[in-house]
């Protein structure tokens, strides 16, 4: 089997749902000598499939940072982009969650100092904010 022929059955076994599958064959593909970033960046996809995301960023930063391959570089960059994002995003949903908990168990001040934290910590968004807004008025701080 060719490189070419490798990648696209790697990706057809992914794309239907058998990761594992796409995995091995690219595991065995490297193990008979096959290199190329694509197979790299398709091992990472079959990775974060199997929920295995700490190994396929770590495949996707070495790609990224290795160069060898500008627009496979790029991909891997714009997957942990996009994990990051999600990640962020998650982050954030879970810190809405405990401030609306927070808040509503009667313990303002508490949430108010949770969404203090994660607006220092870079966490900016809509509804955090809506919510810092009702804490403080829960708290009779209006001006605030």
């Amino acid at each position: 089997m060719i490189l070419q022929e490798v990648l696209e059955e790697a990706i057809r076994l992914r794309e239907s749902g058998q990761s594992e599958l796409s995995l091995a064959l690219l595991d065995r593909a490297h193990a008979d000598g096959f290199r190329s970033p694509w197979l790299e960046d398709n091992r990472a996809r079959a990775l974060l499939e199997l929920e295995r995301v700490t190994e396929a960023c770590h495949l996707w930063r070495q790609l990224a940072d290795s160069g060898a391959d500008k627009d496979a570089s790029a991909a891997a960059a714009e997957m942990l982009a996009l994990i990051q994002l999600k990640q962020n995003k998650q982050h954030q949903q879970e810190v809405l969650e405990e401030a609306i908990r927070l808040r509503e168990s009667g313990q303002a001040e508490l949430s108010l100092a949770l969404l203090e934290r994660a607006e220092s910590d870079g966490l900016d968004d809509g509804w955090l904010q809506d919510n810092r807004a009702r804490a403080l008025v829960e708290l009779q701080r209006h001006q605030e």
